[in-house]
């Protein structure tokens, strides 16, 4: 964060007016098993401010959005770009409101910024029909029910169970949660698993019961959706 302060696009003033939430320890964890009844050690360790904080991403955009205008920047918003043309020394944007606009504006530029990530039609131009090899699958959201006094630390990554075979594929469950802005009951939860991208078995059968034994003190919560 001190980055953007170096960098000139904010303030110390302004850098704190955007975190939302900070929290500690962030543990990173690999385990098998978790039951009081295990002999297994494990591996854990337990760090202080390094990725703690909960930004409010829509302050900061809002903040750098602002500046980069001033300085004579131009920000098109509800508009799609439906065509990009590449020259030896510029690229051309074609952007259009809808499919059906008559007028579109036309943008040269030295640098196109492809921010789409694996989704972009850029993307999946140049990788043509080539598939990936592996796939990584994410469930997770917001609930609120947590006690407060023990919602004050994250999982960067954390696993308590063992690597087990599904279909043809080998698979560890992985954990990501810390607390939400929203509120001190608040907690964001994923659990995320690498698999083989040809294989069909990609469901989450088993997520609300290895919840429970992740959140083994959880009584009560209410999905926030």
């Amino acid at each position: 964060m001190k980055t953007l302060v170096k960098l000139g696009l904010l303030n110390e003033e302004e850098l704190n007016s955007i975190i939302g939430i900070e929290f500690n320890p962030v543990r990173v964890g690999f385990n098998t098993d978790i039951s009081s009844n295990s002999k297994e050690s494990g591996f854990n360790i337990y760090v202080n401010d390094i990725l703690n904080l909960g930004i409010r991403p829509d302050k900061l955009i809002s903040l750098i959005k602002q500046k980069y205008i001033i300085m004579g920047g131009n920000v098109f918003e509800d508009i799609g770009l439906s065509k990009l043309d590449l020259y030896k020394n510029t690229a051309v944007m074609t952007l259009t409101s809808n499919p059906q606009d008559k007028t579109p504006k036309i943008i040269s530029t030295k640098l196109v910024i492809d921010a789409m990530g694996n989704a972009s039609p850029i993307s999946k131009q140049i990788r043509g029909p080539i598939e990936p090899d592996g796939i990584c699958i994410v469930v997770g959201g917001c609930a609120r029910g947590y006690l407060a006094e023990n919602n004050t630390y994250s999982d960067l990554i954390f696993t308590d169970t063992p690597i087990t075979q599904k279909s043809d594929s080998q698979l560890q469950y992985y954990w990501e949660a810390f607390p939400s802005g929203s509120g001190q009951t608040d907690r964001t939860t994923y659990l995320f698993t690498y698999m083989d991208a040809k294989k069909k078995d990609h469901q989450y059968q088993k997520s609300w019961k290895i919840t429970l034994n992740y959140y083994h003190d959880i009584k009560v919560l209410i999905l926030m959706i």
